[in-house]
């Protein structure tokens, strides 16, 4: 699957594609030209920190995906704490499946409420 500037859809099902961290990498290089794609699945995908890396600096400049399913992949607690600071200036990620990616309770719990307030921010705005 190709992500691109000129791409219109607004779902990508990348689900069960053994992607790896750099097939992930290349993915999230479009991602971050992408305005248009508001939701992805990247579970079960083999994807670990190196991906996390990547998909920190989508979270911290991309201003269109409202949801990410990244759910079954060994993300681990150094790619936790990496998406952790990616978030911190994200205002429109509403949801983010984060079950069974090895990440920490403190990051998920961290990253959880910064969801739950973008969510939150987004629902009084409409």
């Amino acid at each position: 699957a190709v992500v691109s500037t000129q791409s219109t859809g607004e779902v990508l099902n990348l689900k069960l594609n053994r992607i790896s961290d750099e097939g992930g990498k290349n993915l999230c290089q479009a991602l971050l030209k992408n305005t248009t794609l508001l939701s992805i699945d990247l579970s079960s995908n083999g994807l670990g920190e190196q991906m996390a890396a990547a998909l920190a600096e989508v979270l911290s400049r991309n201003t269109s995906l409202r949801h990410i399913t990244i759910s079954c992949n060994k993300l681990g607690v150094a790619g936790g704490r990496v998406l952790q600071e990616g978030l911190e200036e994200n205002r429109v990620l509403e949801t983010f499946d984060l079950r069974l990616t090895e990440i920490s309770q403190q990051s998920e719990h961290s990253i959880m409420n910064v969801v739950k307030g973008n969510k939150e921010e987004l629902q009084s705005t409409a």
